[in-house]
């Protein structure tokens, strides 16, 4: 009976962990990213610009900061369509708007800042790729 007792153990265990590594898998292929790079007119990094991400369908904003390479990253965004905006002292506003994420995929977005009051906004309309038939 003992021997028994052990093998339901070990079994029931090793569905929990099967179990937990599927969730686990589906939570991560249901969200999607936003990456990229913020730089100057000449190309080099902004450290510290604020770049956020908000979902047209919820109002939701998530946001992060360029690190000293210009680089910025934001993880684990619902899938949907989004509005992105950077923005640095001394630089004028960038918005990408119809940002499209799909499940389990990382969307590159680089902000090419332009010198400027923070008060002024450059608006870029996201559109579908053309097809090449």
């Amino acid at each position: 009976m003992r021997g028994f007792t052990t093998l339901r153990n070990k079994l029931l265990a090793g569905i929990f962990l099967l179990s937990a590594g599927a969730m686990s898998m589906w939570g991560q292929m249901s969200n999607a990213s936003i990456s990229g790079r913020v730089t100057d007119p000449s190309g080099a990094p902004i450290v510290g610009a604020r770049i956020r991400a908000t979902a047209v369908d919820t109002n939701v904003s998530h946001q992060t900061v360029s690190a000293e390479s210009g680089n910025y990253t934001i993880p684990l965004l619902s899938v949907g369509t989004y509005v992105v905006e950077a923005e640095a002292k001394g630089f004028k506003v960038l918005k990408h708007e119809g940002i499209l994420l799909q499940t389990a995929t990382n969307q590159e977005l680089n902000f090419p800042l332009q010198i400027g009051d923070v008060s002024e906004v450059l608006n870029v309309e996201a559109s579908a790729p053309l097809l090449d038939t």
